[in-house]
């Protein structure tokens, strides 16, 4: 099992938390480490378009020119209720002040009961790697008259098993193991004339560490810094009033 002085947990500075799957943009959302602050970076789309002015300052014509992926960066310090939302590309005089607990649920991965019912039921089969570190569970609802097959499979690292972000507190404390990826694959399903009703479909939630450069999370830290001062060097006494 994995222990306090894991190496990789030791040297990370980021945790990344990614969905992809069929017919569907790559979504990710990663977690910075330093010190006593915390940086959520996270993605939005933005549409952009040009506006045309008629003689008396009017809107009188909207164009779109495209569509683009966006970054942002939630920080606040691992003791906080709120913390201050900043922009990669354009940053407003007042950056957003939200709730710790609510920018996560934003971005975080929500899996109905079936993952913690399923994941704690015994799995049609089960692989561990060479290493013994690693282990899938699969798990295969068969399909009925009016259902698809479901395939499951659970992945589980006793190595990744000290890190906070979770897909289901639940299952790594029944495992004692890391739940670090969820993949959910659909068969299509065609009803009595040959009509599809359920579409082919395929998921993959992984967490996993990543090395990045510190430069870019510490100009979101200074600017946070800037605004929590003076009433706190580490923003406690402003945020915990809060």
């Amino acid at each position: 099992m994995a222990c306090v002085g894991d190496k990789r947990l030791r040297k990370a500075n980021a945790v990344q938390v990614s969905t992809k799957g069929y017919f569907m943009p790559d979504d990710s959302f990663r977690v910075y480490k330093k010190g006593e602050y915390r940086v959520l970076e996270s993605h939005y789309i933005f549409d952009s378009t040009r506006i045309q002015l008629d003689s008396n300052g009017n809107v009188a014509n909207t164009e779109f020119i495209g569509r683009s992926t966006r970054q942002r960066f939630f920080v606040y310090h691992k003791d906080s209720l709120f913390g201050y939302q900043f922009y990669r590309w354009h940053d407003g005089p007042n950056p957003e002040r939200l709730l710790v607990d609510s920018v996560f649920y934003s971005v975080r991965v929500h899996f109905d009961y079936k993952l913690d019912s399923i994941g704690l039921m015994q799995p049609d089969s089960s692989f561990w790697n060479k290493e013994k570190t690693e282990r899938k569970d699969v798990y295969i609802s068969r399909a009925t008259a009016h259902l698809p097959t479901v395939w499951w499979a659970l992945s589980y690292s006793t190595k990744l098993r000290l890190l906070e972000e979770s897909f289901s507190r639940k299952l790594d404390s029944a495992r004692q193991m890391k739940l670090f990826r969820v993949e959910i694959k659909y068969d299509s399903t065609l009803d009595d004339s040959g009509r599809i009703v359920y579409y082919p479909a395929y998921l993959d939630h992984q967490i996993k560490i990543v090395r990045t450069s510190d430069s870019l999370i510490n100009e979101f830290i200074d600017k946070y810094k800037k605004i929590i001062s003076p009433a706190s060097s580490t923003g406690r006494s402003t945020r915990n009033k809060d």
